[in-house]
């Protein structure tokens, strides 16, 4: 996604720091009502002197997205992803920045040997053509070891601000069960990928009608062969159009019913029919599906564990956020203090 691509550079800062909740992004408006613009290099955020410039977070927002929006989608749609991947780029600043000063105030540095061996794996899998690990801001081998470093001094704050999970009894897990039954039940899953043509709200016939026409000739050129993960690549209309349309494990009961029943009906490996969903037009073919089964304690207690911990790191950040300097932008407000 070019520069240009990103809406937010001409339409003004339309975002919400969100901080240890999940809220819709919202618009900050100046005195007069209009949306608040910033220049490349004006600062969003500064924490405890560590600074983040609107140009920035715009080229982080751009990574996130993979590139380019693809052709033809709704603007409004663009926009919409466009604002929630801002938010999640200023989210993540301060989440990190907030944890790297505590970082530095407590004196915390990862080993020289831990760095160097994360460096050789990320220059293995980088031979071996795998990608390199997502989430780091990095530009070239200086950055990549200071993002490495960065991301080691993290963990290694956490290992010992963060008290370790506490093994739970068979009464703790029982206890557990007791206000989450469903836990008990690791429900039908499937992998899936589409190929997608997005419909606006009010989307008159005419345009729905040509929109599954056009699919429909995509769907038979499918049919007689064609590759579908590179269709999907060059046609769908949605994030996963940069993954060959996967759209990765899918839990029944969990996303559009429509989407859902096809994907749990479909037989295995077929191209389906054209399914309409509450947001376009799907091509949809089931790769794998699992039936549901009951839930090991080893997979309960592992979802326990992963709850507490973002408990306990929700309510870090919002000790952290306390207690540190941080400057913001009038563009945007800060994030909350409370979890």
């Amino acid at each position: 996604m070019n520069q240009k691509s990103v809406s937010l550079l001409c339409c003004g800062v339309f975002i919400l720091l969100l901080g240890c909740s999940r809220q819709e992004p919202d618009a900050r408006k100046g005195d007069d009502g209009a949306p608040i613009q910033m220049e490349p290099d004006e600062i969003l955020i500064s924490i405890d002197g560590n600074e983040l410039t609107y140009q920035q977070a715009i080229r982080l927002v751009e990574r996130r997205l993979g590139g380019p929006p693809p052709e033809g989608m709704d603007p409004e749609r663009i926009t919409q992803i466009e604002r929630r991947a801002f938010s999640a780029v200023v989210d993540d600043f301060i989440r990190r920045e907030l944890l790297l000063a505590e970082a530095r105030r407590l004196g915390i540095e990862p080993e020289e040997e831990n760095i160097a061996q994360a460096l050789q794996t990320i220059e293995r899998t980088g031979k071996e053509g795998g990608s390199p690990p997502s989430g780091l801001y990095y530009e070239g081998p200086d950055s990549l070891r200071r993002e490495v470093t960065a991301g080691l001094t993290i963990e290694k704050l956490l290992a010992q601000e963060l008290p370790p999970f506490p093994a739970p009894s068979e009464e703790d897990i029982e206890a557990y069960l007791q206000q989450f039954p469903d836990l008990q039940t690791i429900p039908p899953r499937a992998r899936a990928r589409h190929i997608f043509l997005g419909l606006q709200p009010n989307a008159d016939e005419t345009r729905i009608a040509q929109r599954q026409a056009n699919l429909e000739e995509i769907r038979e050129r499918l049919q007689e062969g064609a590759d579908f993960g590179q269709t999907a690549n060059m046609i769908s209309q949605d994030s996963s159009a940069t993954r060959g349309g996967d759209l990765g494990i899918i839990v029944k009961g969990r996303g559009d019913p429509h989407v859902d029943q096809a994907v749990f009906s479909q037989p295995i490996g077929e191209i389906g029919p054209v399914t309409r969903s509450s947001a376009g037009l799907h091509i949809i073919q089931v790769l794998e599906r699992m039936e549901a089964r009951p839930a090991t304690r080893e997979e309960i207690v592992d979802i326990m564990r992963r709850n507490h911990r973002t408990e306990q790191l929700a309510q870090y950040i919002s000790e952290l956020r306390k207690r540190t300097e941080m400057r913001h932008s009038p563009a945007i407000q800060p994030i909350s203090q409370t979890p």
